[in-house]
């Protein structure tokens, strides 16, 4: 699978933008995430040092690094969204996303609307993730 490149002005691009994000925060081992920022901003650094393959979007990578050094994203979070990624899966997320949009996020469950309020908050990092 390789990284989807659209007009971020596009609900479609969003998506994409969205599921590159979950995808990069999934790609950090729970381990490293435990250790908390530094450690996963270095995993993330680390990975982008390395040859690309599959999905892989570098410039997703340096911007989710730099979102946990600048504190916006700390890995904590990221912890929680990735185990609710796991649990209900990367489309789910994306509809609840736009569940929110369309002002129909009190819907929701509590989890989805809290996933979907952190994501809809980090629009830099999502640029960076098309």
């Amino acid at each position: 699978m390789t990284a989807v490149v659209a007009d971020a002005e596009t609900p479609d691009a969003e998506d994409a933008q969205v599921e590159a994000l979950l995808k990069t925060m999934m790609s950090v081992p729970e381990e490293v995430l435990e250790k908390g920022d530094e450690a996963t901003a270095a995993y993330l650094e680390n990975m982008k040092k390395r040859p690309p393959r599959g999905w892989f979007s570098l410039g997703c990578m340096g911007a989710v690094a730099v979102a946990i050094g600048a504190n916006v994203l700390p890995a904590a979070k990221i912890v929680k969204i990735v185990r609710v990624a796991k649990r209900v899966g990367i489309k789910r997320i994306v509809s609840a996303i736009k569940a929110i949009r369309k002002g129909n996020g009190h819907t929701l469950a509590n989890d989805l609307q809290w996933v979907g309020a952190q994501l809809l908050g980090l629009e830099g990092v999502k640029a960076a993730c098309s």
